[in-house]
């Protein structure tokens, strides 16, 4: 009798504990770390091929007749030919995320991601991560690199090449919030940088506004 009231209370004691453990926050950021890498490159890369099968056409005088805007595009038909032609571009991601290294007098609309900008600007840990661990988009393939982007510029073939580096992903506690900066580089003198504002929705990750900090 004693034995089964024993394993009754081990039983009790197990599911009480289950309970409580799936009622605490989670507070691993780890995860939302890749999420959020993860979408920004396939955000950027398709963007990149868009730019690459679309490129601004030059103004033509006189201007067009409404009718030749009304005409509707297959964009996925254009992009896969543009896949087809040169295949995927490749994506160098930087292994290390280190300080946002941004102005401390940097002005936000936004009053709600104030605190969680002066913990990105305060920030000046570094943190690794495995870009090969993030899905390779439709348009492009992933290598992962460290250091000086040029090195690594020689080294490849004549493949489209871009590179991507993120700083240390600043959090509010309840992990619902987030800052990233993105620093981009097609070519030695094309290339910007951006803060994005993350927020969480429905368990997802999505861009709430971008602020441009630079432009080469």
């Amino acid at each position: 009798m004693q034995l089964i009231e024993i394993k009754y209370l081990a039983f009790l004691l197990l599911f009480f504990t289950l309970i409580s453990c799936s009622k605490m926050p989670k507070n691993d950021s780890f995860l939302d770390t890749t999420e959020i890498i993860s979408l920004l490159y396939n955000k950027i890369s398709e963007q990149e091929a868009k730019f690459s099968a679309f490129p601004p056409e030059p103004p033509v005088f006189p201007i067009k007749k409404k009718l030749d805007f009304d005409i509707k595009i297959d964009t996925n038909k254009i992009l896969n030919a543009l896949l087809r032609k040169r295949g995927k571009s490749i994506v160098a991601i930087d292994t290390v995320l280190k300080g946002a290294q941004l102005d401390n007098t940097l002005d936000i609309k936004d009053i709600e991601y104030a605190d969680i900008l002066k913990k990105l600007i305060s920030t000046d840990n570094i943190e690794n991560i495995d870009p090969l661990k993030i899905k390779a988009s439709k348009y492009s393939l992933i290598i992962p690199f460290t250091g000086d982007s040029r090195q690594l510029r020689n080294k490849e073939t004549k493949k489209k090449t871009f590179f991507l580096r993120f700083s240390k992903i600043a959090y509010n506690e309840e992990l619902n919030k987030a800052i990233v900066k993105m620093s981009v580089s097609f070519s030695k003198l094309n290339g910007f940088s951006s803060l994005f504002f993350m927020k969480k929705e429905n368990d997802k990750w999505v861009i709430k506004h971008e602020k441009n900090l630079t432009i080469i």
